[in-house]
């Protein structure tokens, strides 16, 4: 009996270490595409605007200097949505604790907001006008380039995967 319940355990370990390194994995992998996106950004973007390179030097930094605040948010957003998830699962609805985490992603999605507009701002103080006018164009067709890349990566997957 001792044998039997010993094993369950372990079983039961086991698997649940298998998928916290494989969640783990999964976002130090999104964490990495992050990276390589906004460094891709700042490339094209140099590129785009004809800058300078002490100008480029200067936009990299600003860039660099939010990146770590944003992979931070996303990851605490991430996991208040599963939070969330978790909560909707179950029988009955704390509405109490569904309250706190709806709370507390929505200042997640606002902070990522503000930051993203303090971005913005820092990075557009160091563009002439045109530039500027350059810079908010480039951003609405890097990023709508970026969704149909991923939405066509997500497409590959799912006919991989048969579904």
């Amino acid at each position: 009996m001792k044998t039997k319940f010993f094993c369950i355990v372990f079983g039961f370990v086991v698997i649940l270490s298998m998928t916290l390194e494989t969640a783990v994995a999964q976002n130090q992998k999104m964490e990495r595409a992050l990276e390589r996106i906004n460094t891709v950004r700042l490339l094209k973007m140099i590129d785009a605007l004809g800058l300078e390179k002490e100008t480029a030097a200067k936009l990299a930094s600003i860039s660099n200097k939010y990146c770590e605040t944003r992979k931070s948010l996303l990851r605490n957003t991430r996991k208040e949505l599963n939070a969330l998830r978790q909560i909707l699962r179950k029988d009955s609805l704390d509405e109490g604790e569904l309250k706190k985490v709806v709370g507390q992603v929505k200042s997640l999605t606002k902070e990522l907001a503000d930051l993203k507009l303090h971005q913005m701002d820092e990075e557009m103080n160091l563009l002439t006008h045109e530039q500027q006018a350059r810079y908010l164009i480039f951003n609405v067709d890097f990023h709508k380039k970026m969704r149909g890349l991923i939405q066509e990566i997500r497409g590959a997957e799912k006919k991989r995967s048969g579904e």
